[in-house]
């Protein structure tokens, strides 16, 4: 309600293309999931954090034709949608302009997303900025770098085709918690996410961190926009972003700890 009705984002649309996307890649379908991946990455480019879902798939898959059903489809999506737009630019190479200049409008360790660099007193500091030696935008790359190996390890791993579900939340809710320039709305489809796991997996800790992703997704949402109506554009350090942030970074090791734990137990049930 908050983010759609009220805030007017639509942050739930791309969720429905994302849960579209991820599951008719566990269902192995994997032109319909290559057209709708490429879609969250048209509409959203935090589409990218999901996109090593597929090399995950195409690493278990080693074919070309799995490749093929792959690329094709991502390449004709891409040309489909966007040359209308390029006809008035003279210029198919638009996209790329409009991807650069966006990233480059955030250059915040976080931009008011409640995680562990808001934890830390780095919300709304310049991701250039040195902390142990390295800056916030490197840290943020190597945590990206390690969420998509623990990721990958855990999908490639599993013998059951749901645990793209896990590799899938893993993804967003790292990213989001340990990369740069995050908003308080990029872990918006966590829940969803959650739910479809819970749905494939039976497991009752996805419920436990349903609510706590919901909890965690509410206060971020609700603190940011509410605080922009008074006028404060940027977060205050203070006993909520604190409290929100700790339970946050907390949630994914949770997630870690029982997602590893339901792998395994998969492995040893085949």
């Amino acid at each position: 309600m908050i983010n759609s009705t009220i805030w007017g984002q639509a942050d739930s649309l791309f969720t429905f293309i994302v849960i579209l996307a991820v599951y008719f890649l566990s269902e192995e379908r994997l032109v319909f999931s290559s057209v709708f991946f490429t879609l969250t990455v048209l509409m959203k480019p935090q589409g990218i954090i999901l996109l090593p879902l597929v090399l995950f798939e195409l690493i278990k898959k080693r074919n070309l034709e799995s490749l093929i059903k792959c690329i094709l489809p991502a390449l004709i999506t891409s040309l489909i949608i966007i040359l209308p737009f390029s006809i008035s630019n003279h210029n198919i190479t638009w996209i790329f302009s409009l991807y650069k200049n966006t990233i480059s409008e955030y250059p915040y360790a976080s931009d008011n997303a409640f995680n562990f660099f808001s934890l830390i007193g780095a919300n709304h500091v310049k991701d250039t900025t040195t902390m142990f030696i390295l800056s916030y935008h490197n840290w943020g790359m190597i945590f990206i770098v390690l969420i998509t190996i623990l990721s990958g390890f855990i999908y490639i791993k599993s013998t059951n085709k749901s645990a793209i579900y896990i590799a899938a939340l893993i993804q967003i809710v790292g990213v989001f918690n340990f990369s740069v320039g995050m908003h308080e709305r990029y872990m918006f489809t966590a829940t969803a996410m959650c739910i479809l796991a819970y749905i494939y997996i039976k497991n009752r800790h996805l419920l436990v961190l349903t609510a706590l992703f919901s909890l965690i997704i509410y206060i971020n949402t609700h603190t940011t926009l509410f605080e922009q109506f008074n006028g404060v554009n940027i977060m205050p350090y203070n006993v909520v972003m604190i409290f929100t942030s700790l339970l946050n970074v907390l949630s994914f090791i949770y997630l870690i700890i029982i997602s590893i734990q339901i792998i395994f137990r998969q492995n040893l049930i085949k």
